[in-house]
C-alpha cells in the first residue's frame, strides 16, 4: 500500500469516524431537546388551567352582580344573564377537571372550588328566591278582601241590591268613585268605609313589617353566607395559583438543568469532533500542497490589503503635500526675514513663529513616519556614536521646553564615556525626544529623570537600557492597554487639554520594535510614569566615529553656489518662486521663473541651464511630466541638465516617481536654505564627477581612483590616526562588497542598497569617486528596482575598482 493510498484511508477513516460522532451527538441532541420540549409543552397547560380559572371567577362575579342587578330594578333580564353565567360556569368546571385530570393534587382542589361554587350559586338562588316582586300586590289583596268581608255584612242594611251589585266588580272604585247617591247618605257611606279601609291598612302593615323583617334577616345571612363563599373560592384559587407556579418553577429549574447537562455533554461531542477535525486538517495540510482555492483567497486579501495601504498611503501623501505647501512659504520667510535686522520683539515672535513651523512639521512627519513603519519601509542606520553625549544632546534640546513648565530634569549617565555604539542614532534620539516631551507635557510640576545604563556587554555587541520617570499625571491600568495604540490617548481630553496626535508611543513602540528591542511602562494615577526601554547595539570603533564627524563638520560648513550657474525655477506658487529668488539673489548666480512645466519646457529649449528647480506638482503640466519630457530632448546636454524635485509629497512612493521620471534629487518643503545650497552642491559634484570620470586617461587615473589629501588635513599630522582610518576603510568596504555578492545571489536588492549607501559614504571622504558614484548607482537602481539585471556588472565594476583603490592604499601604507 502506497503513501498516498495510506493517505486516503486516513482521511476517509477520520471522516467515518467524524460522521458516527456527528450523527450520534444529532440523535442525542433530537432526543433530549424534544423531551424537554414536551416538558414544556405539558406545562403550557399550567397557563389554560389559570386562564380557565380566572374565566370561571368572572362568570360567578357576573351572575351575583345580575342577582344585585335584578333585586334592585326587578327586570327579567338580569335573571337570563344569571342562568347563562350558572351554564357557562359549569361548563368552565368540566374543562378545569379535564385541563387538571393528571395532576392529583389540583383535581382534588377543582372538586373543592366546585362544592364551593354550587354552593354560591344556591345562595344566590335563595336570594332570587326572597326577592317576590308580588308582595304589594298580595298585601293590596288581603285589603280588599277583608274589606269585602266587611262590606258584605254591613251592606244588608244599608244599601239596596243595585248598589251591592254596583261594588262587586271592583272595591277600589267603590272606595275612589263618582258620587251618584245623595250627600247624606254618600257621607255617611264614605265615613264607614274609610274608618274600616285605616283598620285594616294598619293591621296589613303589621303583618307585612313582620314578613319583611323576617325576609330581611334571612337576605342578610344568605348575604353573609355568600361572602363567606366567595372568601373560600378566592383562597382556593390563590392556592390553586400558587402551586402552579410552584409547578412552573419547578420543572423550569429542571429543563434548565437538563438544557444544561445536555449542552455539556454535546460540547464533549463537539470537542471530540474538533479533534478530529483538527487531526484531519494536520493530516491534509502536510499531504495536500499547492491548494488553487486558498492561493486566490489569500491573492485577493493580499490585494485588498495593498489597495488599502495605497489608499491611505496616497490620502496621507496629499494631506502632507496640502499642510507642506504653504508651509514652505512660511519656514522660508521667517528663515529670511531672522538673517535680517530685527528688534528683540521681533526676534521673540520670530522664534514663536518657528516653534509652531517646527511643531507642526514634528506631528506631519509622526504621521509619515507611522506610515512608513506600518509598511515596513523604514530601514535603520548604521553609524557609529557615542550614547553618553547623544543623551546628553537630546536632553540639552528639551531643556528650554522643561523649563518653560519650571520642571527640572535630571541626567543619570552609568555608561563609559569611551562607549561607542553602531546603529541609528537618528532614530534612537526620535525614541527618546518623544518619551522625554511626552514627560513633559504631561507633567505640570515636579521632576522628570533620564537615566542612561549598559546591562548586558559581550565582546562585539551591548544592551544599554533607557528609563525616563516623570511625576505627572500618570494613568490607570485600563489606560496602560490602550497606551501603545496608533491614535490613542490615555483620556478623549487629553488631546485638547495637551496637544498631539496620538502617536508618540506607538511610535517608539514599532521603533524599539524595529531594534528588535523591548519597551516597559509602568504608571499610577497622580504619581508619575515609567517609560524603560532596552536595545541591543554592536560595539563601534573611534574610526567610525570620526568619519561621521567629518561628514558632520562638511555638512555644517558655510556653504555656497558656484559662481554663474544658471538656474530654472519652476513653481505654480508665486511666493514659493518668491522665496527661492530671495535665497538665489545672495549668491552670484542668475535664474529664471516659470509657472508650469510647459513654460520649463520652453524655457529649456530656448536657453542653456545648469539646473532646475522643478516642483512636482502643478496645473497644466506638473514636475514630473516635464522632467520625462527634458529627457527625452534631442540635444544630449539639455536633457541632462540636473533637475532637483521641490515637493511637499514625500513618501518613498513618491520619491520613486520622482527618480523613474529622471529627477535627480529631491527635497522636501518646507526647506531651510542650508538644505537648498547642499542640494545643489551635492547634485553638481555629483553631475561635475560623472563628467571627469567618464573617460579618465592613465596620467588623470591616480588622482581620480584616490585623493588622500581630505584625510591628512583630518589627521593633522597623526599617523597613528592616519593609517588606523585607512586600515579601517579597507576592512569596512571589504566587508560590504563580499556581502553585496552574498545578497545578489538571495536577490535581496533592499539590503544590497543598504549595503552600498553604507560604505559609499567614506568612499567620499577618501577621495574615490568613481567607486562612490557606482556604489550610488547600485543603490539607486536596487531602491527604485530600476535595471536590476544591471546591479550584477556594477557590482562586478565595483570589485574591479576597489581592487585598484586597495593597491593604491596600501601603497599608501608602506611609505
Amino acid at each position: 500500500m502506497n503513501k498516498r493510498t495510506a493517505f486516503q484511508y486516513k482521511i476517509l477513516a477520520i471522516m467515518l469516524v467524524i460522521m458516527v460522532l456527528v450523527s450520534i451527538t444529532g440523535i442525542y441532541a433530537y432526543k433530549r431537546f424534544s423531551q424537554i420540549v414536551t416538558s414544556i409543552s405539558k406545562e403550557a397547560r399550567v397557563d389554560m388551567r389559570l386562564i380557565t380559572a380566572k374565566s370561571l371567577m368572572n362568570d360567578v362575579a357576573e351572575a351575583e352582580n345580575s342577582v344585585k342587578s335584578y333585586s334592585l330594578i326587578r327586570d327579567t333580564l338580569y335573571l337570563n344573564k344569571f342562568y347563562k353565567a350558572a351554564e357557562r360556569s359549569n361548563d368552565k368546571l368540566r374543562r378545569l377537571h379535564k385541563y387538571s385530570a393528571d395532576k392529583k393534587i389540583l383535581s382534588h382542589e377543582v372538586d373543592t372550588l366546585e362544592i364551593l361554587i354550587a354552593e354560591k350559586f344556591n345562595v344566590l338562588n335563595e336570594l332570587l328566591v326572597i326577592q317576590d316582586k308580588y308582595r304589594v300586590q298580595t298585601a293590596l289583596d288581603k285589603v280588599i278582601t277583608n274589606i269585602e268581608k266587611n262590606d258584605s255584612v254591613n251592606n244588608n242594611k244599608l244599601i239596596d241590591e243595585t248598589t251591592k251589585t254596583e261594588l262587586k266588580p271592583n272595591i277600589i272604585q267603590r272606595i275612589f268613585g263618582k258620587k251618584n247617591k245623595s250627600d247624606s247618605t254618600n257621607k255617611s257611606e264614605k265615613q264607614y268605609s274609610i274608618k274600616e279601609i285605616n283598620e285594616e291598612i294598619t293591621t296589613i302593615k303589621k303583618e307585612e313589617k313582620n314578613i319583611e323583617t323576617v325576609l330581611k334577616n334571612q337576605e342578610l345571612t344568605l348575604l353573609v353566607q355568600d361572602k363567606e363563599v366567595s372568601k373560600r373560592i378566592k383562597n382556593l384559587l390563590n392556592a390553586i395559583e400558587a402551586k402552579e407556579l410552584l409547578s412552573i418553577a419547578i420543572h423550569t429549574e429542571e429543563a434548565e438543568k437538563a438544557m444544561k447537562e445536555t449542552n455539556t455533554q454535546i460540547a464533549i461531542f463537539c470537542v471530540l469532533t474538533a479533534l478530529l477535525l483538527v487531526i484531519m486538517a494536520y493530516i491534509i495540510i502536510n499531504y495536500v500542497q499547492n491548494s488553487a482555492r486558498y492561493r486566490k483567497i489569500l491573492k485577493q486579501a493580499k490585494a485588498k490589503a495593498e489597495d488599502l495601504a495605497v489608499t491611505k498611503e496616497r490620502f496621507l501623501a496629499n494631506m502632507s503635500h496640502e499642510i507642506r505647501t504653504p508651509m514652505n512659504a512660511i519656514a522660508g520667510f521667517t528663515e529670511q526675514i531672522d538673517k535680517g535686522p530685527l528688534t528683540s520683539e521681533q526676534k521673540e515672535q520670530l522664534t514663536m513663529v518657528r516653534k509652531s513651523i517646527d511643531h507642526l512639521l514634528y506631528l506631519i512627519n509622526d504621521v509619515l513616519d507611522f506610515t512608513k513603519l506600518q509598511s515596513g519601509k523604514l530601514k535603520l542606520e548604521s553609524i557609529g556614536f557615542r550614547p553618553n553625549e547623544f543623551v546628553k544632546d537630546v536632553i540639552t534640546f528639551v531643556k528650554p521646553l522643561a523649563k518653560e513648565k519650571q520642571i527640572e530634569i535630571k541626567c543619570d549617565i552609568k555608561t563609559d564615556d569611551g562607549l561607542i555604539l553602531l546603529g541609528d542614532p537618528f532614530r534612537l534620539r526620535q525614541i527618546l525626544l518623544n518619551l522625554i516631551s511626552n514627560s513633559i507635557k504631561f507633567t505640570e510640576k515636579g521632576s522628570i529623570s533620564v537615566q542612561l545604563s549598559q546591562v548586558m556587554k559581550s565582546s562585539h555587541f551591548t544592551n544599554i537600557r533607557l528609563e525616563i520617570t516623570d511625576s505627572g499625571i500618570g494613568m490607570n491600568k485600563d489606560q496602560l492597554k490602550r497606551v501603545f495604540r496608533e491614535f490613542e490617548q490615555a483620556e478623549v481630553s487629553t488631546s485638547r487639554n495637551y496637544g498631539g496626535t496620538g502617536l508618540g508611543l506607538s511610535i517608539v513602540s514599532m521603533l524599539v520594535k524595529l531594534h528588535e528591542g523591548k519597551i516597559d511602562i509602568m504608571s499610577s494615577p497622580n504619581k508619575g510614569t515609567t517609560v524603560s526601554i532596552e536595545i541591543s547595539y554592536p560595539l563601534g570603533t573611534e574610526a567610525e566615529i570620526e568619519l561621521y564627524e567629518k561628514v558632520e563638520k562638511e555638512n555644517n560648513i558655510n556653504l555656497s553656489l558656484p559662481k554663474g550657474l544658471k538656474i530654472l525655477i519652476v513653481d505654480d506658487e508665486e511666493y514659493n518662486r518668491k522665496l527661492l529668488s530671495t535665497i538665489l539673489k545672495k549668491y552670484p548666480v542668475s535664474y529664471t521663473e516659470a509657472i508650469n512645466g510647459v513654460e520649463a519646457i520652453m524655457e529649456v529649449k530656448r536657453n542653456n541651464y545648469d539646473l532646475i528647480l522643478m516642483d512636482a506638482r502643478m496645473p497644466k503640466m506638473d514636475g514630473i511630466e516635464a522632467t520625462k519630457r527634458i529627457r527625452k530632448l534631442n540635444s544630449n546636454t539639455k536633457s541632462n541638465i540636473p533637475i532637483i524635485a521641490l515637493t511637499a509629497a514625500v513618501t518613498e512612493e513618491n520619491k520613486k516617481e520622482y527618480k523613474f521620471a529622471g529627477m535627480n534629487g529631491c527635497l522636501a518643503k518646507p526647506f531651510k536654505e542650508k538644505e537648498l545650497l547642499q542640494e545643489i552642491n551635492n547634485l553638481i559634484e555629483l553631475n561635475n564627477n560623472t563628467k571627469t570620470t567618464e573617460i579618465p586617461n592613465s596620467t588623470e587615473k591616480i588622482a581620480i581612483n584616490l585623493d588622500l589629501s581630505a584625510l591628512k588635513e583630518l589627521s593633522n599630522g597623526d599617523e597613528a590616526f592616519y593609517t588606523d582610518m585607512l586600515h579601517t576603510f579597507l576592512q569596512t568596504t571589504s566587508t560590504g562588497i563580499n556581502e553585496m555578492k552574498k545578497l545578489l545571489t538571495d536577490k535581496d536588492y533592499d539590503m544590497i542598497a543598504e549595503n552600498a549607501h553604507k560604505i559609499s559614504a567614506p568612499c567620499k571622504h577618501l577621495g574615490a569617486n568613481l567607486l562612490y558614484n557606482l556604489l550610488k548607482k547600485i543603490e539607486e537602481d536596487c531602491r527604485n528596482s530600476t535595471n536590476l539585471n544591471d546591479v550584477s556588472d556594477l557590482i562586478d565594476k565595483v570589485i574591479t575598482e576597489y581592487k585598484t583603490i586597495n593597491e593604491l592604499i596600501n601603497k599608501e601604507l608602506i611609505k
